[in-house]
């Protein structure tokens, strides 16, 4: 029964994340084609995938750190994801009404490319801090 639940959350998130990944590009495509139809379709994708996959993210980001980061990494990630959320639609907003309504997506994509970047060059880095405080943790005795 174990493995049927680990193969079914392991489905979950690989649907979470193709949802993301259709979401990003049916909402991208709106950079050449304004369709009211691609944009609800990106939405409900990005919703769907973004409920099967963030609880999954908030998982692999607690494992990043180690038990005496915990906090302060999940708080970090909190804020981030707080101050992204109040700040995008701003900024987005702005670049439609004074630049283009091509330049929100073309500026989203970069902004996803620089993250990107940034996680592929910290995850060494941060890989190590988590094995080094794993390494350096009280081990239990394993009896009560």
């Amino acid at each position: 029964m174990g493995y049927a639940l680990f193969g079914l959350g392991g489905a979950l998130w690989i649907g979470g994340l193709v949802g993301e990944v259709i979401a990003y590009l049916l909402i991208g495509t709106l950079a050449f084609v304004a369709s009211p139809l691609l944009l609800w379709a990106g939405v409900v994708f990005y919703t769907v995938g973004s409920g099967l996959l963030e609880p999954s993210l908030g998982g692999l980001i607690s494992r990043a750190a180690g038990p005496r980061q915990q906090g302060i990494v999940q708080g970090s990630s909190q804020s981030i994801q707080s101050f992204a959320r109040i700040l995008g639609p701003v900024c987005g907003g702005v670049l439609y009404a004074q630049v283009g309504h091509a330049w929100p997506y073309w500026s989203g994509a970069v902004i996803v490319g620089l993250a990107i970047l940034t996680m592929g060059l910290s995850r060494p880095s941060l890989q190590a801090d988590a094995d080094q405080s794993r390494s350096s943790a009280p081990q239990s005795s394993g009896s009560p």
